[in-house]
């Protein structure tokens, strides 16, 4: 129906690629809010399962050390740059290091799915965004159903690892009561964090089940309708009438060229007065004589009458005008198997014009057939 072109229902072809380019350029691409987190989520609890005891025995010595300064360094502001340096640059150095990892860890879980894009589009303010209505409509769309599915997922995996870990481990944790320190600590940060990672696993899990999702939701909020794929026709190649005008005007600036080169030329040959073939020949030249002018019906009168007001001859030889109308172009140079035809005119041209200046008649033209093409190109 008219007026619904722009709804969803009518929305039913896939995005071309010059929407989904046009997308990406303006920042809107396929992304999922679950899998960045997930991931650097289990990337930081294998971190710390790893390298937990080796974090702890690090900050243990920095504390250590700094409760051994000296207190008259203490009082000496020069002396106790150096040395709060030397306390604070180990951990300083690993608390780096990590937000570098997991600075990198965001970055490439970010492009996994669609890809890294810089545009100011998606930074620049959107007044539309603090619209109500389109609020609650974002309420109730099936975005917000997924998230609400995937957080209830989510909540249940996590639950009912928590739970599992606990019931494997509960006899671990009774034993810490009984432990020493630091073992007890050590061995307790060993069970949370073992519990940790089991959970991000199931996260990420989650995650890249919903990475599908959110392809195929980009895609179909990229959909265009019958009408959309048709001015996208014309905004790349042209709308058909300014197209057609344009070829007009080219026409018509070839035609003006193509006349002003038509007082330079040797010979018109015409077929008598429907078909009119300019040709020139620059004499001493080693190239082909080439064809300067050509057209039919009105245009062929048109370069009658700039030759005779020019004073180039006119040669009437219907079958050659025919055969190189047909088959050369404005600025050919003619082929072989029309060398001997066209030579034969442009010998009655010179012997013509010889006689001319001479004051003699016009020489009749040959009742012989030295003006025919080949018969293979008869037209």
């Amino acid at each position: 129906m008219a007026g619904k072109s722009d709804s969803d229902a009518d929305k039913s072809e896939a995005p071309s690629r010059r929407r989904l380019s046009k997308a990406r350029e303006e920042g809107s691409i396929a992304r999922s809010r679950e899998l960045a987190p997930s991931l650097m989520l289990l990337v930081g609890a294998a971190i710390v399962a790893w390298g937990g005891g080796r974090a702890f025995a690090l900050f243990e010595r920095i504390v250590t050390t700094g409760l051994r300064i000296d207190p008259a360094v203490a009082s000496d502001p020069e002396r106790l740059l150096p040395v709060a340096w030397s306390v604070i640059a180990p951990g300083l150095g690993l608390a780096i290091g990590f937000g570098l990892v997991m600075a990198l860890i965001a970055t490439l879980a970010s492009s996994m799915i669609g890809g890294l894009v810089l545009s100011w589009r998606v930074v620049t303010p959107d007044l539309t965004r603090l619209d109500p209505l389109r609020g609650i409509k974002r309420l109730f769309s099936r975005d917000a159903l997924v998230e609400t599915v995937k957080a209830v997922v989510k909540l249940a995996a996590v639950a009912a690892i928590v739970y599992w870990r606990l019931s494997s481990d509960a006899r671990a944790f009774v034993d810490l009561a009984r432990a020493s320190w630091p073992a007890g600590l050590l061995r307790m940060g060993g069970l949370v964090t073992d519990m940790f990672l089991t959970a991000s696993v199931a996260v990420l899990v989650v995650a890249f089940i919903e990475a599908p999702y959110r392809l195929w939701s980009h895609r179909q909020e990229l959909r265009m309708s019958r009408e959309d794929l048709r001015e996208e026709a014309k905004e790349v190649e042209g709308n058909p009438h300014t197209k057609r005008r344009l070829k007009q005007a080219l026409r018509r600036l070839s035609r003006m060229r193509m006349m002003t080169q038509i007082p330079k030329a040797d010979v018109v040959v015409v077929n008598p007065t429907h078909v009119s073939v300019a040709l020139r020949y620059q004499e001493g030249s080693a190239r082909p004589p080439k064809l300067v002018a050509k057209g039919v019906g009105k245009i062929a009168l048109r370069i009658r009458e700039i030759a005779q007001e020019h004073g180039v001859p006119l040669v009437e030889a219907p079958p050659l005008a025919r055969a190189l109308n047909h088959y050369i172009e404005i600025d050919d140079e003619i082929p072989v198997p029309l060398y001997r035809a066209v030579a034969e005119v442009l010998a009655f041209v010179y012997r013509l014009r010889a006689a001319r200046q001479a004051g003699e008649p016009d020489l009749p033209l040959p009742e012989s057939n030295l003006f025919e093409p080949p018969d293979e190109l008869r037209v």
